[in-house]
């Protein structure tokens, strides 16, 4: 059986639902483990397929991990994913916002070239000019309505991303609380308890 931290951090890893999360932890877990000496753990995982195999080449490579290196790897991988997470979800939120921006501004603008549009044909009696001002005010508007589904979708892989994070900050003050219980059958049993907790 693969080292109670280790497994925390691959369960923790299969769970997570936001692929690039999963990528940056499961990354982190296996520079650490090459850091420890443990080689052949595949970095890069696309399929949930290759992360159960991946799982299962670390637990067969880890059964032997002394528990110093253990903590290590686990705080390492889990801080190293935390700080991964951060800078991906500021990323995502500054996409949500420059794209609901735009789609603002851009419905503003629709708005306001579609009743320039509408003035010209009565004011002017131009039934072109008009016509084609509104048509132009229409398709600004269709813009900024797909503005809008890409800032709704940017905002959806945003809260996505803040629940894994939330999680691997869980998993993270979790496992340092449990490498405080000084018995280490008790601490390792705790952590397989908050590791299947996961699943």
């Amino acid at each position: 059986m693969s080292s109670a931290g280790i497994s925390l951090v691959t369960e923790l890893a299969d769970t997570i639902k936001d692929r690039d999360v999963a990528t940056a932890l499961w990354k982190g877990l296996s520079r650490q483990l090459a850091d420890k000496g443990v080689t052949g753990i595949p970095e890069e995982i696309t399929t949930p397929q290759q992360m159960k195999e991946a799982i299962r080449i670390v637990t067969e490579k880890t059964t032997d991990i002394p528990d110093v290196d253990d903590h290590s790897v686990t705080v390492n991988a889990l801080t190293t994913a935390r700080d991964s997470t951060i800078r991906y979800r500021e990323e995502r939120q500054r996409q949500a916002s420059v794209a609901f921006n735009m789609a603002l501004v851009m419905s503003i603008v629709g708005v306001l070239i579609i009743f320039a549009g509408v003035i010209l044909l009565f004011a002017q009696q131009k039934v072109t000019s008009g016509a084609i001002t509104a048509g132009i005010g229409g398709v600004s508007e269709i813009v900024s309505l797909l503005l809008f589904k890409l800032s709704n979708d940017a905002n959806g892989r945003y809260d996505k991303v803040a629940r894994d994070l939330d999680r691997i900050i869980l998993a993270d003050e979790a496992a340092e609380i449990a490498r405080q219980i000084e018995n280490p059958a008790e601490r390792d049993e705790t952590l397989r308890k908050l590791a299947e907790s996961l699943t």
